[in-house]
């Protein structure tokens, strides 16, 4: 996600020949259009020479090509080729387009996923432009069109790592900028921006202002692109809230921008609010559209909804499955979501601020008060890799303890305590659908709808149950565990060999997918024993027989489960609890 604003850039006077630099009339030509039309830009670009003309003329077209694709949303560079035209511009390039080189750099490797990289480049195009003072205060309209643009993508960067007072810090201060060159368009989205800060840090409420005034500044313009955008920011807030009636204003409109526009948002929050609005068909059929959508994250809200409309229909099996793909893609949009790379990045730059504004003092000291400022610098910086280390590792047991969570109310929908308490709760729920009559059709409704979601969620916890006999008659059928058990039982002079081990392992993950990635999440490292020890509590296997097949006292196989739960989880806890996880698993 990024803006993109107009910003004149008409450096021409200052490129005719800086640094000794004489530009080519095209390029200068080209930089002058590429805000305003970038179409016509692109096409005199594909026809520039670049094999005759200076290192400084090749340099200045390969950050202009940059610049066009950017404002065309095709900006296809890699990391290593922003390196490159940062690195040409730090050392022998125009110093007056070395802030521009950064900010592309910055987008460049913000499209590639390198975010702290991004980061870093966004920093330093902001010294630049700002002379190293704390707050924005470039006297060049053209400067401040840059500069708001920096903390826009900085911005974006934040807000997408759950770092939402940086974020919105960002926000503010480009909405400034914005204000005092007149962009209108650049205030709308930093409006909304400030707005999706809130929003996402749970804070709907505060939101809500802030979304209202980009809509005054949206009907203003007559910009219908700001205006669909902030639409979906109100509806989404009000369907956060719960608030189906007062979200309706904001979605019928978009029904008629599906096809003129990214539909992905719109789909979703169309999805969203037939789901809460209880009109199920409609709901349906936005969500399927939906999970056509590439966004992993569009597609596990979209498999969330249709998991709840199938329980409301009772098809147990299509409810079950959407739900595991629901989980599947939570888990891996969950894990790709860390924030400790951007903080760190964040905590370098910090430092390499109070570093550049203290450069004059460090100069002046002499070799001993060097030696002294690199010795603080180093305890520093072991003591903050300590502390990182250590909220590495409690988020990292955090996490643990939340799947542990899920695994014994996982187990507890298994069991058949779940079943009855279930079917106690159904029979009460009949005697108070009796009872209510005709005369309350909201209360029968309400009843009716908790019956539904519980006999729904008996019908998936008995195919769960049959679907794991089902596995386990599959496994303990086959003949990887059979010539286990045959070498076991008849004193065969053979050995069971590595290659039995791997056949029976690849059964048990045959049957259930992913099971040793999953156990090797939990438990990180494990020793050949500990693993097989795994593998048989899956398949099944009593104590009595692990034993004989291990060639190892019961006691030592005890202690291993039990280590291994300790290992998962941090804690200790009986064996028995820790074949409780394979099997969940």
């Amino acid at each position: 996600m990024k803006r993109l604003h107009d910003i004149v850039c008409t450096l021409c006077g200052l490129l005719l020949f800086s640094c000794g630099q004489q530009y080519e009339p095209e390029l200068i030509a080209i930089d002058s259009m590429a805000d305003t039309s970038p179409d016509s830009a692109a096409v005199l670009l594909s026809k520039f020479d670049t094999l005759n003309v200076s290192e400084g003329n090749r340099m200045y077209y390969y950050l202009l090509r940059a610049k066009v694709s950017d404002h065309l949303d095709q900006l296809d560079a890699t990391t290593e080729e922003a390196e490159q035209l940062v690195t040409y511009f730090e050392d022998d390039g125009d110093e007056h387009l070395l802030p521009i080189a950064y900010y592309y750099g910055g987008r460049i490797c913000a499209e590639n996923s390198n975010v702290p990289q991004a980061l870093d480049y966004f920093h330093k195009a902001e010294v630049l432009l700002t002379d190293g003072h704390s707050l924005p205060m470039p006297e060049d309209d053209q400067d401040k069109a840059l500069l708001s643009k920096v903390y826009s993508q900085m911005g974006y960067l934040f807000v997408y790592r759950n770092m939402y007072e940086e974020a919105r810090r960002c926000s503010e201060q480009s909405y400034e900028l914005d204000k005092d060159i007149n962009d209108t368009v650049g205030m709308i989205f930093n409006l909304r921006d400030i707005g999706i800060s809130y929003k996402w840090a749970d804070k709907e409420r505060e939101a809500l202002p802030y979304f209202y005034q980009a809509r005054t500044l949206a009907n203003k313009a007559h910009d219908e692109f700001m205006k669909t955008s902030v639409c979906l920011q109100l509806a989404g807030t009000y369907l956060d809230l719960n608030k189906v009636d007062s979200a309706k204003k904001y979605v019928l409109p978009l029904l008629n921008m599906i096809e003129r526009t990214d539909s992905t948002a719109i789909l979703s929050i169309l999805s969203d609010f037939y789901h809460k609005s209880n009109q199920t068909d409609s709901a349906e059929y936005y969500s399927q559209r939906l999970l056509l959508c590439r966004r992993k994250d569009a597609q596990c809200h979209a498999h969330q909804i249709l998991a709840e409309i199938n329980i409301r229909k009772n098809r147990s099996a299509e409810a079950l499955q959407h739900y595991r793909e629901y989980q599947e893609l939570r888990y891996w949009i969950d894990k790709a979501n860390s924030t400790a790379d951007i903080a760190q990045a964040n905590s370098a730059y910090n430092y390499q601020k109070k570093e550049a504004e203290n450069y004059e003092l460090k100069i002046e000291n002499d070799h001993k008060e060097k030696i002294l400022l690199m010795t603080v610098a180093a305890i520093i910086v072991l003591v903050l890799a300590f502390f990182l280390f250590f909220n590495r590792y409690r988020h990292r047991q955090a996490t643990k303890l939340k799947e542990l969570e899920r695994i014994k109310e996982e187990l507890f929908r298994q069991s058949e305590e779940y079943r009855q308490q279930s079917r106690q709760r159904i029979a009460e729920l009949e005697v108070q659908l009796q009872d209510a009559g005709t005369t309350n059709d909201e209360l029968r409704q309400q009843l009716e709808n908790e019956k539904g979601k519980l006999e729904a969620s008996l019908e998936m916890a008995i195919v769960k149950e049959r679907e794991a006999k089902q596995s386990l008659r599959i496994i303990r059928d086959s003949n990887a565990y059979r010539q286990i058990l045959r070498l076991t039982n008849d004193g065969s002079p053979q050995t069971i060999t590595d290659e039995d081990w791997k056949e029976l392992s690849a059964i048990i993950n045959q049957e259930y997918k992913g099971f040793t990635q999953r156990l090797f999440e939990l438990c990180g490292k494990m020793s050949e024993l500990e693993y097989r020890v795994c593998l048989l509590i899956k398949a099944d296997t009593d104590l009595n027989k692990m034993a004989e097949i291990l060639i190892k006292a019961q006691p030592t196989i005890s202690t291993t489960r039990s280590r291994l739960y300790q290992k998962a989880f941090g804690k200790k806890d009986s064996a028995k609890d820790w074949d409780a996880v394979i099997n969940s698993l």
